[in-house]
């Protein structure tokens, strides 16, 4: 649709705060021998001859193993002939690697950011690269229990690269980071993404009790529930099930669990969730710096200039009880809606949230959704 683009154009897109690239980019670092057991877990030093494969059964280790990690970086099983890797250029990993430095296990821990948001960075990160890792993958996995998104792909040398940004289940805020970067001779380091583990998780699957903040939010992310859903004027009504989306970049709400995720768009930095045609889209983003006012103004002037747009209209609305703008109108090119909310930020009133829903006649109880819609720390706070 001739919006979309309009769209991701015309209005600037939030910066990242921060990059993961340094974290993926391959280094010819030599192995610190003398650190080999900086960091370790309960079973440091301890050699166990195992048989592990990875929860999709395609990677097979058989031998010696040793467990590495501390309760700030998680715990996981590599080779017991890994050593402790020192990369000159990132501070606060845990790192082992094999005696060339080249097939490298790595271990974080984020705070104040979730999984969901990790990953969309990091892809975002990479895929600005000119040069580094090619044939990137975006995918939502489970990794040894825990609720994950996959980040994968190649280095033009051959080597592959594997990242999983884990949900912290002692805080669904925070978020654990782990890599795999090996040859294909190596691939069988896969299978020890298996022998993950979150901090204080004895039970390894994701046992750790919740936290105060974990009990405070009921729609954790991801999580799918069957509700029923008004919006604020009571004429729209959407019943069935929905999943929490979101993050602290772009503000939360609720969609179908049958919308997927775009990756492409995540690359621009925004989030954005569509059905199987592609048409009926959900969008999400915060643009700093720009106030609520502004930014329709800007927008209601670009839309009215394209060619295709009819019954385009503005009005003063306040979706979720937010101050808001709002703009729609019909793309006659196929017929599909557009409704654009550009919504103050309660708690900086320079900047402001992006919420577009784009439908048919069919599916316009998704407008329901708009009363889902929550700013950050609303979200954070627990206010549901």
């Amino acid at each position: 649709m001739k919006v979309k683009s309009f769209f991701i154009i015309s209005l600037s897109i939030l910066v990242l705060l921060f990059t993961f690239s340094s974290c993926t980019k391959k280094k010819d670092v030599v192995p610190s021998m003398g650190e080999q057991n900086a960091v370790a877990g309960d079973d440091a030093n301890s050699e166990k001859i195992e048989r592990i494969t990875d929860e999709a059964g395609k990677f097979i280790y058989e031998g010696k193993t040793q467990q590495i990690g501390d309760n700030e970086h998680g715990f996981i099983k590599v080779p017991a002939d890994f050593v402790r890797f020192k990369d000159a250029e990132v501070n606060g990993l845990v790192q082992y690697s094999d005696i060339s430095g080249k097939n490298v296990i790595t271990l974080n821990h984020y705070k104040g950011v979730n999984f969901i948001s990790a990953a969309l960075r990091l892809y975002a990160g990479i895929s600005s690269e000119k040069e580094g890792i090619e044939g990137l993958t975006y995918d939502s996995v489970s990794i040894a229990g825990y609720n994950a998104n996959q980040v994968s792909g190649y280095y033009p040398d051959g080597y592959y690269f594997v990242a999983w940004l884990i949900e912290d289940p002692a805080d669904p805020l925070d978020s654990y980071y782990l890599t795999f970067e090996y040859d294909k001779a190596h691939e069988n380091i896969m299978a020890f993404s298996s022998t993950f583990r979150a901090a204080n998780d004895s039970n390894g699957k994701g046992d750790v009790a919740p936290s105060v903040k974990d009990q405070a939010q009921s729609n954790e992310l991801g999580q799918v529930t069957n509700e029923r859903i008004t919006d604020e004027t009571g004429k729209f009504i959407y019943e069935g099930k929905l999943q929490q989306i979101g993050d602290n970049d772009h503000g939360y709400m609720k969609v179908p669990p049958h919308y997927q995720f775009s990756k492409e768009d995540a690359a621009r930095g925004i989030l954005r969730y569509s059905d199987t045609s592609g048409k009926g889209v959900i969008t999400l983003n915060l643009f700093k710096g720009m106030d609520y006012h502004s930014a329709a103004q800007k927008l209601y002037l670009g839309i009215d200039a394209q060619s295709g747009i009819e019954g385009l209209t503005g009005a003063t609305v306040h979706p979720s009880g937010y101050n808001a703008k709002q703009i729609y109108g019909v793309n006659t090119e196929d017929g599909y809606f557009f409704v654009i909310w550009l919504i103050e930020d309660p708690d900086n009133s320079s900047n402001c949230y992006y919420l577009s829903l784009e439908f048919d006649e069919e599916h316009n109880n998704i407008m329901a959704l708009s009363s889902t819609f929550r700013s950050v720390k609303d979200y954070n706070d627990g206010k549901k």
